[in-house]
This record gives C-alpha cells, structure tokens and sequence, in this order.
C-alpha cells in the first residue's frame, strides 16, 4: 500500500496505490482517487484564477481508479525495476466563478498508458517512483470561443475573461508520474 504525495499536495488528488503480486514478475495495481482539494496549487501555475475549482465526480470524493498490471524485470513484485500498462477511469466536474456568472464542465479521464519505474524496500517501507506516456481516450471537447472553427479538440471553460482549455499541452499524449511511499507486507 503507498501513496503519492506530491500530486496529493500539488494536484489535490490523492491516490490510494494498493498492489500485489500474482504470478513470478508479474503485480495486479489498483489505486482509487480521492479529490482532497478544490483548488490545489497546480491550477495557479498556469496563472489561472483561484476562481477555477476541480469536484469529484464520482462516488463522493472518490474520482475513480485506475487498474495496472506491472512485470518486474528482477523477476520480483513489488522491489526493482517494471514496465507498467495503466487504465486509468477518473471522473471531474470543474467550475470556474467569474464576474457575472459561472461556469461548470463534468469530464471523464480515460488513458492507457504505459510507465517505467523503480522501487526500492527497507525492510516494510517502500520507496519508487514511475514516469510514462499515457494517451486520453475520450475525445469530449467543448468550444466556445466563436472564432474556433468547429470541431476545436479542446475542452473550454469560461473564466474571468478569459477560455481555459482544461487539456494538458500535448493533448491528447500526457506525461504521466508518480512518487510513492509506503509498505510492503510478505505473507509467509
């Protein structure tokens, strides 16, 4: 069981990361996200407004999960190094306040992507981190900027005078990563 602290605090998202090995070099993941900040500091680092607020939408604050299978070059779960397939099923609504009105979108993350990583044990405690390529698989896009030609492949939300376009800059390929700590338990 590990948790990722930095997109907890930086993203607002915490991931509970649960995995455990099934066969040889082989681990089955699954990590549920809970929104724990409507306004996390990564929307700042855009210049975007404090008005800009992230909600789950899914079952309370949980957004969804993700499901990873991982191969363990070492031939070990859960210590070394692996290469890691992802599905990941997240659910957002994000609302923007602004002077005269507001605004809200609800958006599905679904990517499939794939990570490198490297974790390393001390005796329960566990240590590692991951970084990978993950491509969106749902087109939803919303434009409203009127000069837009139709069919603009953002997804837009209004702000205080301004579009924010809620995809990342490569949309819709995402640099994705992970720094985790917590515990392993050997059963005997």
């Amino acid at each position: 069981m590990r948790v990722d602290p930095f997109n907890w605090l930086i993203g607002g998202r915490l991931g509970l990361e649960l995995e455990a090995g099934v066969w040889k070099f082989i681990s089955a993941e699954l990590v549920p996200v809970f929104v724990t900040s409507e306004s996390p500091p990564w929307f700042n680092f855009s210049g975007r407004d404090k008005a800009l607020t992230q909600h789950s939408n899914g079952l309370g604050p949980i957004s969804g999960a993700s499901l990873g299978v991982g191969f363990w070059f070492q031939g070990k779960p859960l210590e070394g190094t692996l290469l890691r397939a992802i599905y990941t099923n997240y659910g957002y609504k994000y609302e923007s306040q602004y002077t005269g009105g507001s605004d809200s979108v609800k958006h599905t993350e679904r990517h499939l992507g794939v990570t490198l990583g490297s974790y390393n044990r001390y005796g329960a405690f566990i240590i590692g981190a991951e970084i990978g390529l993950s491509k969106e698989l749902n087109d939803q896009e919303r434009c409203l900027d009127p000069n837009d030609p139709a069919g603009c492949g953002k997804l837009e939300l209004r702000g205080n005078g301004t579009l924010y376009d809620l995809d990342g800059p490569f949309h819709p390929i995402y640099l994705e990563g992970r720094f985790s700590l917590g515990v392993a338990i050997d059963p005997k």
